[in-house]
């Protein structure tokens, strides 16, 4: 990359912005001042209005991403677990090549999937999580779900102290239980180059479900995925965010 983007973050599910406020500002130091979250609409509950969608969260990242292309910039677009698969249906029609044939500046020149799912057409996150791959910890009430929040420190946080996981795990959002059916219907991986931050000791996320969403991205677009491996659980952003910068700096062309 020429020059250093915006960066644009899509964050996992439960996942309020104070999750990635650390990050963020360690981003800054590292020299990256433009960036932006997504609060989407699933995570947090909207009483009165109705349990958000995946197609809904996907539009709040599609138009959230579009003023920022409108205004002529560069998005790298990072987006961590859930939030794989709403940021590749919000792509659609984004991606800088797209709109530099329609005579637009900005868009999005890469997808940074850190430990993300990302289905195939047709696939929701609650076909990737059934039978043995639903999480126990995971408690639906109607239309929002929460996560117990010892579970939660062991798996979501496992690489912090257990008292520092379990002091994060108790902040965690309620999410909409439906937008964990909503099937993905538009690929967009395959419109821009695509990044994978594989986490090698995710607990919630393994590494073999990492490795087949790889193989699906490299499969349905045609393109090699740019694999990044790192020693970390599935919120890196909390637990090492020095090593999530050094892969964004990868990415970025900066020597490392």
């Amino acid at each position: 990359m020429a020059s250093k983007p915006t960066i644009v973050i899509v964050p996992g599910s439960f996942s309020p912005a104070l999750f990635y406020e650390l990050f963020i500002t360690q981003l800054n130091d590292a020299g990256y001042p433009d960036v932006h979250f997504v609060e989407y609409p699933s995570i947090g509950r909207k009483d009165p209005a109705p349990a958000a969608t995946m197609l809904d969260d996907a539009a709040a990242i599609h138009k959230a991403v579009e003023s920022l292309a409108d205004e002529g910039r560069d998005i790298l677009l990072i987006a961590h677990s859930y939030g794989g698969i709403p940021a590749s249906e919000s792509i659609r029609g984004l991606a800088k090549s797209q709109r530099e044939a329609d005579g637009k500046n900005g868009g999005i020149i890469r997808v940074l999937y850190a430990t993300a799912i990302v289905p195939a057409v047709g696939e929701s996150s609650s076909d990737i999580m059934s039978g043995d791959s639903v999480p126990p910890y995971l408690k639906i009430n109607g239309d929002y779900m929460w996560l117990e929040p010892i579970e939660n420190a062991q798996l979501n946080f496992s690489d912090l102290p257990y008292e520092e996981g379990f002091k994060w795990a108790k902040k965690a959002e309620e999410h909409s239980t439906i937008s964990f059916t909503g099937a993905l219907t538009y690929p967009g991986y395959k419109d821009v180059p695509v990044s994978y931050m594989y986490c090698e000791i995710d607990k919630t996320v393994p590494p073999e479900m990492q490795q087949r969403f790889i193989q699906t991205i490299e499969r349905d677009s045609g393109n090699s995925v740019d694999i990044h491996k790192v020693k970390t659980g599935h919120f890196a952003f909390l637990s090492q965010p020095d090593i999530v910068i050094q892969v964004v700096r990868k990415i970025c062309g900066e020597t490392v």
